[in-house]
């Protein structure tokens, strides 16, 4: 188990700038993500070969990536609950979470909000998203696409102020 670490300016030449996850399954929790880059996946995390990591208030913050999943590549099964993706950002898919086709991720009671990507897509995936705040949310599933209202977010205050949804 990973708790309660800040994993800040790493720079990958590959994959994962602030954790490459490969033949373990572990728990990350109450973790801050911010300023990683990859130059291809997963800015801040990359995932792979059966790890099955589950994320527990984790903070992905102003990570980059070159290709695909400017916060998060799952090529592995992943769980996602009470976390937040801010100001990531990647030229190519998915702002938040790209998952590989043959996956499973899972996002509950999380927020991503001001990531961009080509498509303009915090996920490229819908299937087990619950209770979560996205732009490009479709109201199912609990989901809402609102402004979640952070306090002061260029400051990394992501407390939800008067008038949040959530």
């Amino acid at each position: 188990m990973l708790d309660g670490f800040i994993i800040e300016h790493g720079n990958a030449l590959y994959d994962g700038g602030g954790l490459y996850i490969r033949y373990c399954t572990t728990q990350i929790r109450n973790v801050l993500l911010r300023d990683n880059q990859a130059t291809r996946w997963g800015g801040a995390v990359y995932t792979q070969n059966g790890s099955n990591p589950e994320f527990f208030n984790v903070l992905f913050v102003n990570n980059s990536s070159g290709s695909a999943g400017a916060g998060v590549m799952a090529s592995s099964d992943a769980t996602f609950v009470n976390c937040l993706w801010y100001g990531n950002s990647t030229t190519d898919l998915a702002g938040a979470i790209y998952k590989s086709t043959s996956v499973v991720v899972q996002v509950y009671n999380s927020i991503a909000w001001n990531n961009a990507s080509s498509d303009g897509n915090d996920f490229n995936f819908s299937a087990v998203i619950e209770n979560s705040i996205f732009k490009d949310a479709n109201g199912s599933n609990g989901n809402i696409s609102q402004d979640p209202v952070f306090v002061a977010p260029d400051k990394g205050v992501f407390s939800l102020g008067d008038g949040s949804p959530g």
